[in-house]
């Protein structure tokens, strides 16, 4: 009777609702089909309810399914009885029809809670699974990484030079750093024809495998194209269109290339976007730098470079070095600039012996960032022995105009000229390459203008040579070896001559036909 009105009420409320007559009855419906919840009377013929509610409880497939048990009886401890044997919860009767329902749902609500958590969990060890996963394979990934770093570390190293070159009137230092295992900074001496030496210093933009694998083919492509005897304009030339074939132009290097002859103490340079290299002499107590060239590599296909040549003499000092020089600390804060990094070497040379450097090459003080630092030092032992002092050859493009007044006014603290006499040389200079670079060639980028720089050390006499290879003065115009002046002094061409002629003590030009145009200037040292 109670199991029929119980039927009734919950099938009303939209439940699902099967019946059995016992207990054993209700165990062999649990064996078919898993209810959502489980009400039973404890009084029952034969198996009684807390029995009942034991073997549900036992069944693995059937322990989490609410049994909520109907009594008549009053006594706590039956209750007690039934909830330690697993039971949910307890109804009596006679029950009212609303707090079945009430009850019922709640516990419904829970095994709704507990399928959903059991889902999540389920999803959550499925992930975690997953995740176990990822990170074997990734590891397994860094490892297989780490191996070709340490290999690409191997080969970087095996390209780096062993040792300093051992060449007569000179020393060397040189410092390799790298922020990582890997490093996008290389340097290199290569044996050249005869005596000379190539030596080169470079960074490639960027960190990691991509950097190191770009550095090696940058400086294999320098030592094959240095050996052929090419000056280190070709050389860079050559480099950079062979980077952009290889590699496209997506990755910048920066590079400087001289050549050193030890038999003359020449130094030939080129430089493609390189932090420019420091020059301190000791004698003059000066620092000046080496500038002349062109942009990245690896970036304009058809990128052309200047070059410079400087003479060295005795305890003349030349400073290669990568951007990460900046990084390092000095006297408890970073060098920073090249100004800072001028002071530092005028200081340290005053004694002569270098503490700075000798502290750079030996034990660096800590970095303060995470760039590679590498760093090359040639010093020069033997006295200059050659009559010409520097040289430059430029494309005849007004923006190498600054590369002429740079290296002109390096020449003139190599000479030791100072105030007004520095700025008459350079100004005649500037005015004379100006009038080659913008008149000599039909257009910008179609040739080189050289300027030479002379000096006789008996006489103290300096004489510079800015030479053109353009098309010169017409046939049938000027038939003397010395340009005439334009009737008018103020016209350009006047005003131009003028002006050197007035700075220098003497001042020639001479031009050959189709055959271009050299302006000879002179001037007396003071001292």
């Amino acid at each position: 009777m109670i199991c029929r009105l119980i039927s009734g009420v919950l099938t009303e409320q939209g439940y699902q609702v099967t019946t059995a007559s016992s207990g054993e009855e209700g165990l062999k419906l649990l064996s078919r089909f898993l209810p959502h919840a489980i009400l039973c009377d404890i009084v029952m013929p034969g198996m009684d309810g807390y029995e009942f509610c034991r073997r549900v409880k036992a069944r693995t497939r059937t322990k989490n399914v609410p049994v909520i048990l109907l009594t008549s009886k009053s006594d706590p401890r039956d209750k007690v009885r039934g909830l330690e044997i697993g039971a949910a919860d307890y109804v009596t009767k006679p029950f009212d029809a609303g707090e079945l329902r009430a009850r019922l749902a709640a516990h419904l609500r829970i095994v709704t809670l507990q399928q959903e958590l059991r889902n999540r969990n389920r999803l959550l060890t499925a992930t975690r699974r997953q995740l176990e996963e990822k990170v074997h394979d990734l590891s397994v990934l860094e490892q297989k990484r780490q191996k070709a770093l340490d290999l690409a570390y191997k080969v970087q190293l095996g390209l780096l030079p062993s040792s300093d070159p051992a060449i007569e009137g000179f020393g060397f230092g040189s410092r390799f750093l790298p922020a990582d295992n890997i490093a996008g900074d290389f340097y290199d001496y290569i044996p050249l024809d005869g005596q000379r030496w190539g030596i080169a210093i470079g960074d490639v933009a960027g960190k990691g495998l991509p950097a190191s694998l770009l550095m090696v083919l940058t400086k294999t492509l320098l030592r094959t194209e240095a050996i052929r005897g090419l000056t280190p304009g070709q050389v860079l030339e050559n480099v950079n269109r062979l980077i952009i074939n290889s590699y496209g132009s997506a990755e910048a290097v920066t590079l400087f290339y001289g050549i050193l002859d030890p038999t003359t103490n020449s130094f030939t340079f080129s430089n493609g976007g390189h932090e420019f290299p420091i020059v301190y002499s000791a004698r003059r107590g000066k620092c000046t730098e080496l500038s002349a060239g062109g942009p990245f590599l690896g970036i304009f296909q058809d990128a052309r470079y200047n070059e410079g040549r400087i003479y060295l003499t005795e305890d003349d000092l030349v400073l290669l070095y990568t951007d990460g020089l900046f990084h390092l600390n000095v006297q408890d804060r970073p060098i920073g600039t090249e100004t800072v990094l001028k002071r530092l070497l005028l200081e340290s040379g005053k004694a002569g012996t270098h503490p700075f450097l000798s502290t750079l090459l030996a034990s660096p003080p800590a970095t303060s960032g995470a760039d590679d630092v590498t760093i090359v030092a040639m010093r020069c032992h033997q006295s200059a022995i050659s009559s010409e002092v520097g040289y430059l050859r430029v494309l005849n493009s007004e923006i190498n105009l600054k590369d002429v007044r740079d290296f002109t006014a390096a020449m003139a603290s190599h000479l030791e000229l100072e105030g007004d006499d520095a700025y008459t040389l350079i100004y005649a200079v500037d005015e004379a390459a100006t009038n080659a670079v913008v008149y000599a060639y039909p257009k910008a980028f179609s040739g080189f203008v050289d300027i030479v720089f002379h000096l006789d050390r008996n006489e103290r006499v300096v004489t510079v040579e800015v030479v053109d290879h353009g098309h010169g003065p017409p046939r049938d115009g000027i038939a003397s070896e010395s340009m005439a002046l334009d009737d008018d002094p103020l016209s350009p061409r006047g005003r131009g001559f003028v002006l050197m002629d007035n700075l220098m003590a003497t001042c020639d030009i001479i031009a050959t036909p189709g055959g271009g145009t050299t302006v000879r200037m002179t001037k007396r040292l003071s001292r």
